[in-house]
C-alpha cells in the first residue's frame, strides 16, 4: 500500500507550522513567597533575559520579584518542551554531533473511525515532541505511512523509505506485526510496539520494543507491590456483584499470595448490611480495601458504605488498594481517594494540574485547533513520551540503546515513564515500568515507582 500523501502532507504542514506558534504559547506562573527571579528561569528552563522579555516590568530600575505576582513563562527556551531530569547532561549531549535519525510511523492516520482519530492524536503528539528535538539541534527525518486495518503491510515495505529508518513505530494491528518484525530484524532497525497486539513476536526479535503490558505481567507486579506496601494490613475483598469484570484473575491471584504467606483476610458484599460490612474491618489493625470491579458505580457504593462505617465507628484505618481505571474517576472522587489513603497500581499517570501538563495542552490546542481526547491514557501524550524517549535513547546510546533502568533517565515524561528489559535471553525488550499513585490523607499525590 502507498503511503496516504493527503494525510503526510496535512501532519507535514501541522509540523512546520509548530515552531511558529511555539514562540507565542505561553504558561503563567503566580510567584511564592521564596521564589526568584534565577529560581523560576531554572524551574521552566529559560534564560533570565527570555523571563524578562516575557515580563517587561521586570526591565524596570528597582524591580523586585513579589508574592503573588504573575509571570508569563515563554515557551521558546532553549529546552523548549523538554523537561529534563539532567539538565547538565543534556546541554553536554545537545553539543555533540549527530547524524540525523530516520523515523517510520506504520499506523492507522485517517478520520474514517476511532482507530485514525486515536492514532492521529498519537501522532500529532509525536510530531509536538520531534519539534522540541529539533529546536534543541537533533536532526528527525519521518517518513509516515497510513496503514490501516486493511493494509498489506508487506506491500508498504517494499517502499525504499521503509529500509531506510532507523526506527519504526507501529503497526496498530495484530496481524502486521510478525510481517514487520522479520522486515525490522532483516533490516537492523528497531520496532516499537506502541500499543495491544497479540503475539509473542518480541520473543524472538531483538529489535523489537514492546511498550504495551498483558494483563497479566500488570497482574503480577500489583499483586508484588501490595505486599510490599501492606506486609501488616488486614485485607477486605469486598464482592461488587459485577458479572462483567475482568478483575477476577487479579484478585484471585492476590488471594492465593494471601493464603500461601497465612494472611488472614475477610470477604464482604455490596449487597451485605452495614451491620455485616461492618465485622469485615479490623479495629486492631489498619485495613485495606480491595473491590473485585474497576466500575464507578461500585466504587461509589463501597465509599458510601465505608462513609456509615466510619461515621459510626471511630478511629478505622482504612486504606484502598484500587485499578489503573479508577485514575479517570479522579475529578469527581478525589476527596475519597484522599480521605481513603488510596493507591491505584497503573504504569502512566498524568497529571492535569502541573505547569508542564498545561502547557502541553494549551500548544495541542493551538497547534491542531483540537481539544485533547478525556481518553486516559492521552494517546497525544503517549505520542509525546514515545518519541522523546526513543529518539533520545537513540540519539545518546545509539546501537546499545536497549531501554534499560539506567537509560532511562533523560527526561521526565509527561504521562508515561517506561524502561524495559529483555524478553528472553536473545529476543527483544518488554517495558517493565509500575507505579502506585498514592492519594495521601494530607491531600499530597505521590507517584511511587518499582
Amino acid at each position: 500500500m502507498k503511503p496516504s500523501f493527503n494525510n503526510i502532507l496535512v501532519f507535514v504542514l501541522s509540523f512546520f507550522l509548530v515552531s511558529v506558534h511555539a514562540q507565542t504559547v505561553q504558561e503563567q506562573y503566580k510567584a511564592k513567597k521564596k521564589d526568584t527571579v534565577y529560581g523560576i528561569s531554572r524551574k521552566f528552563n529559560v534564560s533570565i533575559e527570555e523571563l524578562e522579555a516575557a515580563n517587561p516590568q521586570m526591565k524596570a530600575e528597582g524591580y523586585q520579584l513579589k508574592k503573588g505576582e504573575v509571570l508569563n513563562i515563554p515557551s521558546s527556551s532553549v529546552k523548549k518542551n523538554l523537561w529534563v531530569d539532567d539538565e547538565e547532561e543534556m546541554n553536554m549531549l545537545f553539543r555533540q554531533p549527530h547524524s540525523p535519525l530516520n523515523v517510520g510511523i506504520m499506523l492507522p492516520l485517517h478520520e474514517k473511525d476511532a482507530d485514525g482519530r486515536q492514532m492521529t492524536e498519537y501522532y500529532r503528539g509525536f510530531l509536538m515532541a520531534c519539534d522540541s528535538l529539533k529546536a534543541n539541534g537533533l536532526s528527525v527525518n519521518i517518513h509516515t505511512w497510513n496503514v490501516d486495518e486493511t493494509a498489506d503491510v508487506r506491500t508498504t515495505l517494499l517502499e525504499e523509505a521503509a529500509a531506510e529508518c532507523d526506527i519504526i513505530f507501529g503497526p496498530y494491528y495484530s496481524s502486521q506485526v510478525a510481517p514487520l518484525a522479520t522486515f525490522c530484524q532483516k533490516n537492523r532497525i528497531r520496532l516499537v510496539l506502541p500499543f495491544a497486539v497479540e503475539g509473542n513476536e518480541v520473543a524472538t526479535t531483538p529489535q523489537m520494543f514492546k511498550v504495551f503490558q498483558t494483563p497479566a505481567l500488570q497482574n503480577s507486579m500489583a499483586v508484588s507491590a501490595f505486599f510490599e506496601r501492606f506486609p501488616n494490613h488486614h485485607p477486605i475483598f469486598v464482592d461488587c456483584q459485577d458479572a462483567t469484570s475482568q478483575k477476577g484473575a487479579f484478585t484471585s491471584e492476590l488471594r492465593k499470595r494471601l493464603d500461601a504467606s497465612k494472611t488472614a483476610y475477610n470477604l464482604t458484599s455490596l449487597a451485605s448490611s452495614d451491620e455485616q460490612f461492618a465485622k469485615a474491618f479490623s479495629t486492631k489493625q489498619y485495613n485495606v480495601v480491595i473491590l473485585n470491579s474497576p466500575r464507578r458505580e461500585a466504587l461509589k457504593e463501597v465509599f458510601a458504605k465505608m462513609e456509615r462505617l466510619t461515621a459510626a465507628v471511630k478511629g478505622l484505618y482504612i486504606s484502598v488498594y484500587g485499578y489503573t481505571e479508577w485514575l479517570a474517576f479522579a475529578p469527581s472522587m478525589q476527596g475519597f481517594y484522599h480521605k481513603y489513603d488510596t493507591y491505584i497500581p497503573t504504569n502512566y499517570f498524568y497529571n492535569a494540574v502541573v505547569p508542564k501538563t498545561k502547557f502541553f495542552e494549551a500548544a495541542y490546542k493551538k497547534w491542531f485547533k483540537a481539544e485533547l481526547n478525556p481518553q486516559l491514557p492521552h494517546f497525544a501524550a503517549q505520542g509525546y513520551d514515545h518519541a522523546q524517549y526513543f529518539l533520545l535513547g537513540l540519539m545518546k546510546h545509539k546501537n546499545a540503546f536497549n531501554g534499560n533502568r539506567q537509560q532511562s533517565n533523560l527526561t521526565v515524561p509527561l504521562q508515561s515513564p517506561m524502561h524495559f528489559k529483555r524478553a528472553t535471553e536473545t529476543g527483544g525488550f518488554m517495558n517493565d515500568t509500575f507505579m502506585l499513585i498514592h492519594y495521601k490523607q494530607d491531600q499530597g499525590i505521590d507517584a511511587l515507582n518499582y
